[in-house]
């Protein structure tokens, strides 16, 4: 299985549906970082941490790609996704 992995901190918000959709309408939570959770009781609102002195705290890179073994449930392999400036 590849599994994409995100290594930058994220504010994560958990919130009824209905109120999810109040704030999608109002603008406060961006839709791609907002999936919905079909058929849970809760909705994830999800952003990336700010800090005063930048985008994050974590030097880059904040991702990388991750292959594993279902048979053992360990990482076979792993790679860090090429830096890029923000």
């Amino acid at each position: 299985m590849l599994a994409a992995v995100n290594h930058l901190a994220m504010v994560v918000t958990l919130m009824s549906p209905l109120e999810m959709e109040r704030q999608r309408a109002s603008g406060k939570y961006r839709v791609r970082s907002s999936p919905t959770q079909r058929g849970a009781p809760y909705a994830i609102a999800a952003r990336a941490a700010a800090v005063a002195v930048g985008p994050a705290r974590n030097s880059p890179p904040w991702g990388s790609l991750v292959n594993i073994d279902l048979r053992t449930s360990r990482i076979a392999w792993q790679v860090r996704s090429a830096r890029r400036k923000i």
